[in-house]
């Protein structure tokens, strides 16, 4: 069972980075709204309403872009999960083996959630004692 994500998250990173640079962060907006204020009319000067709208705009962008970070963040730890158990299970041939003598064992029955909470190698010994044990007994037939 090999499990290949590389290709996936470098695509992943090269599109974000493009995007990136095609975005307004925000320093920009704040670069925008202090020029904005600085060559406002100061007999006219900027309406309430306005100024509001800008500062929700810019509430909005400063917590869409933590969200971001947060959803990114996630996004990585996710992948380097999924690439550490692509490197255990393609490095670990014994795992299928164990499935095997599982579905072997229950009559061809196979659980859809195993959670290992030994070792392999342990699991692998006990299966394999199970596994005389009802040679033994004639209980299973192999």
């Amino acid at each position: 069972m090999n499990i290949n994500v590389s290709g996936v998250s470098q695509n992943y990173y090269q599109q974000d980075d493009k995007s990136r640079k095609n975005s307004l962060g925000k320093n920009e907006f704040l670069n925008l709204l202090i020029t904005q204020l600085k060559y406002q009319d100061p007999l006219r000067p900027m309406e309430d309403k306005e100024f509001i709208a800008q500062m929700a705009q810019f509430s909005s962008l400063e917590q869409i872009q933590n969200l971001s970070s947060v959803m990114e963040k996630g996004q990585r730890e996710l992948i380097s999960e999924i690439k550490s158990l692509g490197e255990i299970f393609s490095t670990n041939k014994d795992y299928e083996q164990i499935v095997n003598e599982i579905r072997k064992l229950n009559n061809d029955l196979a659980y859809d959630n195993m959670y290992l909470t030994s070792k392999i190698e342990e699991l692998i010994e006990e299966i394999r004692s199970l596994k005389d044990e009802s040679l033994k007994d004639n209980v299973i037939s192999l």
